[in-house]
């Protein structure tokens, strides 16, 4: 681990040659900002956690990047043996091994939990994130509410708005609702951010397109093998990719908080089929969402499976109608079905207009699994 050098004796990049993987982090600990930044830090605890955790697949040969998130409470067996959330990884790792310690714990955690290869590490601090953010002048994004977030610092309009460094870090931060909203916001921001920096003209450039690079590379923490001259070559290879050839999943999963303590557990089947899917290059057809162009026949996605009722979560069955004994009958349909049922009571507002299934981003084989 390391700052990638300044300088490299290397032929002149071309492009990557083949798919790569990244492992990318962000860290949620002040420890390491500039006093300029120290108000970004979040004060909450000493040592380190992942913030964010997902593995980008990046393909040459189609021009596009697919990329999976894990939720941060995920339970998964760390490097250590221990049964702990994925974003604990980190600080299992580093008692021992210091930051080295704690990449290599985490890389080792999620290589085994989802049996994907890992070519490299990058690692983005507050700070970095914010001067990345800021060197491609920010990044436009439209709200359809008002974000107010006082313990991350957001305060946002409705409407359209154009985020500086800093108010992207609130925005890609904020637990306004759950994490896999949060989840969604760093999807969104990432195909936003994707499509800022290929409009600029300074990617057509190569010459500015490396200085840029050179100068954005100082702020990460990367893997010994993550050179300068490599990442010119992902530079290269990125600058023909835009927000629709970006496709990102998150490893489905069931809320259980029965040891009093919140933890995701993967849904086991679908997990399966996802990672299948992001290994094998098919994640766009999977998540039926397909870049542009007609994909070939031959990588037509298959049906979505089912989730098994056995795998669900249970679920709670309100009445918001005049109908008297609603919610009863329906929990008695959903328990013929294999559904555990949580509690049966009235509820305490209106009646909705339709029935609607709300699901967070990635969860669509769930919400698809309560449809009758």
């Amino acid at each position: 681990l390391g700052q990638p050098p300044a300088s490299e004796a290397a032929t002149e990049p071309q492009g990557l040659s083949r798919a790569q993987t990244v492992l990318l982090v962000g860290d949620d600990s002040g420890d390491d900002l500039s006093r300029r930044f120290r108000d970004l830090g979040s004060g909450e605890r000493d040592g380190h956690r992942t913030d964010t955790i997902m593995v980008l697949r990046i393909d040459p040969q189609g021009n596009k990047i697919t990329g999976i998130n894990f939720p941060r409470d995920l339970l998964v067996t760390v490097c250590d043996g221990s049964r702990q959330r994925i974003n604990a990884a980190w600080y299992s790792g580093s008692l021992d091994g210091g930051s080295a310690g704690g990449a290599e714990c985490l890389i080792e955690t999620v290589r085994e939990f989802a049996g994907i290869r890992i070519d490299h590490f990058v690692q983005v601090n507050f700070e970095g994130f914010v001067k990345i953010v800021d060197a491609v002048g920010g990044v436009p994004m439209y709200l359809e509410e008002p974000m107010v977030d006082p313990k991350a610092h957001l305060d946002l309009p409705k409407g359209c708005v154009e985020l500086d460094g800093r108010s992207a870090l609130s925005f890609v931060r904020t637990r306004i609702d759950t994490d896999f909203g949060r989840i969604a916001r760093q999807q969104r921001f990432l195909k936003e951010l994707a499509d800022r920096a290929t409009s600029l003209s300074v990617l057509a450039n190569p010459v500015r397109l490396f200085q840029l690079v050179d100068s954005v590379g100082e702020l990460l923490t990367v893997d010994d093998g993550l050179r300068i001259g490599t990442m010119r070559e992902f530079a290269l290879t990125l600058r023909n990719v835009d927000s629709d050839d970006i496709s990102m999943g998150t490893i489905p999963t069931v809320t259980d908080s029965s040891t009093g303590i919140f933890y995701e557990i993967p849904v086991e089947s679908s997990t399966r089929d996802l990672l299948r899917a992001f290994k094998q290059g098919t994640l766009a057809q999977y998540l039926g969402d397909e870049p542009r162009g007609t994909p070939s026949e031959s990588a037509s996605p298959e049906p979505e499976p089912k989730i098994p009722a056995d795998e669900l979560s249970p679920v709670s069955v309100l009445n918001a109608s005049s109908v008297d004994g609603l919610a009863g009958s329906t929990a008695d349909v959903l328990r013929e079905a294999g559904i555990a049922i949580a509690t049966v009571a009235d509820a305490d507002r209106p009646e909705p207009d339709g029935v609607v299934i709300a699901y967070p981003s990635g969860m669509l084989t769930e919400a698809q699994s309560l449809q009758t």
